[in-house]
């Protein structure tokens, strides 16, 4: 009777012992399981984020770009029109003369253009020759802008171009610009970097981003604490 009831209890502690083996195990897949979860709900969060940012950030690109354009072409057509009425007024209508340096800076001086502050602005006669510039030594060389120089041709073969905006290069630099065709058939032109007019939108990507970054923390907390510990059954 001993020998059974020994056998009993050594069956008995072998069951015990598979049952404690067997408990970490189930548990460490619920929580693997746990985990995968939280990584999905973060993951599909994460992506959400990211398509709204990028979707928001080339439309607003859009907007901004347009914005900009229209502001510059604006402020050409105005000051191309001050241009306009002092030529005609010093030169009683006689339209063969540019005004020299001082009368361009007495017009243009002081030009602000609301949202931007890195701009140029310069008037180009109709033989490509510089007349005003904000940089002095530019003054009286030649045009270097392949897009201004092409609208200057067209001009001397007798097409007067629409006034418009583009893009171009100067000295490598990517740059947006806008010009207003004079009486006199001369440029006003106007021009911004391309950085200049990312800038806001480079400003917005990184409060948005930073903004992500706080939704996805609250999101890694809330996660962690909203998901009911899941409990083997034994």
């Amino acid at each position: 009777m001993k020998k059974v009831r020994d056998k009993k209890e050594e069956t008995k502690e072998k069951k015990v012992r598979v049952k404690q083996r067997k408990t970490p195990r189930k548990s460490t897949r619920l929580h693997s399981m746990q985990t995968k979860v939280r990584a999905l709900v973060i993951l599909g969060v994460v992506a959400s984020v990211a398509a709204t940012i990028l979707i928001m950030i080339t439309y607003v690109k859009g907007l901004v770009i347009d914005s900009a354009y229209g502001k510059m072409l604006n402020m050409a057509t105005s000051y191309g029109k001050l241009i306009d009425k002092a030529e005609e007024e010093i030169y009683d209508g006689i339209r063969q003369n540019s005004l020299s340096t001082e009368q361009f800076t007495e017009i243009l001086a002081g030009m602000e253009i609301t949202g931007l502050e890195d701009f140029s602005y310069f008037v180009v006669d109709q033989s490509g020759i510089i007349r005003y510039h904000a940089d002095e030594s530019k003054i009286g060389k030649p045009n270097k802008i392949k897009v201004i120089t092409d609208v200057v041709a067209a001009i001397a073969k007798g097409n007067i171009p629409d006034n418009l905006c583009m893009e171009c290069e100067d000295d490598g630099e990517r740059m947006y610009a806008s010009y207003y065709v004079t009486e006199n058939k001369s440029l006003m032109i106007i021009c911004a970097p391309h950085s200049e007019l990312m800038r806001p939108i480079i400003e917005m990507a990184l409060m948005a981003g930073v903004i992500a970054l706080i939704v996805l923390l609250v999101i890694v907390v809330i996660s962690t604490l909203s998901l009911p510990t899941l409990t083997p059954i034994l």
